[in-house]
């Protein structure tokens, strides 16, 4: 041997075990996440095994005629397996064309040329494309929180995807191999490094951004009212702690309304608790459409709910909650021809110096909407 040469069936050997141990260790994941993310699982598995399958081919030594073609059509549709699975990271997703389209007229184009180097050449174009096309898939998946996951595969699939098509600069300036039989040039090894990175660090990354998805889901399920959808006391309290925590650094003021739908029950009593709870929807909607884009609009519980206003000073607050009083009472509540009229009082208070936490404020608002009450209900108490 000359040189630095790399022995063919050790580095398909590597690439076998590196991909059956990323194999077993997905087929359990299925199990873990909701029902929701198992159809992307399963097809990401199943481009796995695939391009496992054409790891182990090569590895075995097995000979037949157009072996190169086949391989590239395993492998290939194992790549748009993969392509559709970060689709269906995003829910349920149509299958595209253009990966199999590029899987047909590579094998086709190899079919054609089938000795070596020109099928290696189809191979590393057919696969170039179809990894950067799933890197782009990748890139393009919803945003909902930081993903380290999708980071992980974008850089994957391109590097793979370049490597793939540098592949084809090699051909061109080194011709055959020169390497002795049975072994490779460390130029053309690295392909093999890379293309064995392709199963694992995709895999990693697939699984990782799952787990992200299902974090953030998670996390905005415990941040949100179930009923009307919008924040709950939890994100309310933890938005007020923010506001206040940014507002003392700049001896900026921070508002809290508390409001409370008078005499709800009544709604309740008269057409059921569904109709209660639509009115509730119905409200929210009011209340988050009244107050400026930048105010957070949570429900606190039953039928009372708060607005943190950041910037408000307390003359601002009064002038907003008395905007939404006046929503409320010129709005039509109805239900099933049924009409509400509803009204609401509120209680405002603000933060009064820098020892202030969300609980001092809250319980100040708190105070005042119980003065709104004692004063006769339908009205604004601050203080």
């Amino acid at each position: 041997m000359t040189g630095a040469e790399f022995h063919l069936q050790s580095l398909a050997f590597a690439m076998v075990v590196v991909s059956c141990v990323v194999f077993l260790c997905l087929v359990p994941a299925i199990f873990r996440f909701p029902e929701e993310f198992r159809p992307g699982l399963r097809s990401w598995i199943v481009g796995t095994a695939l391009v496992t399958l054409t790891d182990v081919v090569f590895f075995t030594g097995l000979e037949f005629p157009y072996l190169d073609t086949t391989l590239m059509a395993v492998g290939g549709i194992g790549i748009a397996e993969w392509v559709y699975a970060l689709r269906r990271i995003d829910g349920p997703s149509n299958r595209q064309r253009w990966p199999y389209a590029v899987v047909v007229v590579g094998t086709s184009l190899s079919a054609l040329s089938p000795s070596y180097p020109m099928s290696a050449v189809m191979f590393s174009i057919a696969f170039g494309v179809l990894y950067f096309g799933a890197a782009w898939t990748a890139r393009r998946i919803r945003d909902e929180g930081p993903s380290v996951g999708r980071s992980v595969l974008v850089v994957t699939f391109a590097v793979i995807g370049a490597v793939m098509l540098g592949r084809i600069v090699i051909f061109a300036a080194l011709g055959g191999s020169g390497a002795s039989p049975g072994f490779t040039t460390a130029a053309r090894s690295l392909v093999f490094v890379v293309a064995a990175a392709g199963p694992f660090a995709g895999s990693l990354g697939f699984v990782m951004t799952c787990g992200e998805r299902l974090g953030h889901r998670l996390l905005h399920l415990s941040l949100t009212d179930p009923l009307t959808g919008i924040a709950n006391r939890r994100a309310f309290v933890d938005a007020l702690e923010r506001a206040l925590s940014y507002a003392h650094r700049r001896a900026l003021p921070v508002s809290v309304l508390v409001i409370d739908i008078d005499h709800f029950k009544g709604v309740n009593d008269a057409a059921g608790h569904a109709a209660g709870d639509r009115v509730l929807i119905e409200m929210a909607a009011l209340l988050t459409k009244t107050v400026r884009s930048e105010d957070l609009v949570a429900r606190l519980g039953g039928e009372e709910f708060g607005v943190v206003q950041s910037g408000a000073d307390i003359a601002a607050a009064v002038a907003v909650a008395e905007r939404l009083r006046s929503a409320v009472e010129e709005h039509p509540f109805t239900d099933d021809g049924r009409e509400f009229k509803l009204t609401v009082s509120i209680g405002a208070a603000i933060n009064a110096d820098r020892s202030d936490a969300a609980s001092d404020v809250l319980s100040r608002a708190d105070r005042q909407l119980y003065e709104a009450k004692r004063r006769g209900r339908n009205r604004v108490a601050a203080g």
